[in-house]
């Protein structure tokens, strides 16, 4: 039976620790605009995603199929055309990369109302 040399556990034990010890960035994802409990007029709205590390985001509006935001001034952003009337919930969700799996932030409620003269 063959024994490795004590400087090649020893090496391989500090590589395991620090891979195990070694924190990840942690992404997070809120959706800023509109706030909680916000009005929104019908047309045109811009969402403000604002995610901290991420490459990639995208909404969802009421439970609906997720779009894709784009990218810009340091934000993500979803340009919104809310048509019906009434609360509605939106809800968002990021990652670095199309490798790393989806972090999504808590559902925020606003109430779309028609558009006043």
């Amino acid at each position: 039976m063959s024994r490795k040399p004590a400087s090649s556990v020893k090496k391989a034990l500090a590589t395991t620790v620090a891979a195990l010890t070694t924190k990840k960035p942690v992404l997070t994802v809120t959706v800023d605009y509109p706030q909680q409990g916000d009005v929104v007029a019908r047309g045109h709205y811009a969402v403000r995603v604002t995610s901290s590390g991420a490459k990639e985001a995208q909404v969802s509006i009421n439970d609906g199929p997720w779009q894709a935001c784009r990218e810009a001034v340091g934000y993500h952003w979803f340009d919104w055309q809310p048509t019906l009337v009434g609360r509605v919930t939106i809800v968002a969700r990021a990652r670095a990369n199309a490798k790393t799996e989806w972090t999504t932030c808590s559902p925020r409620a606003c109430i779309v109302m028609e558009r006043t003269k």
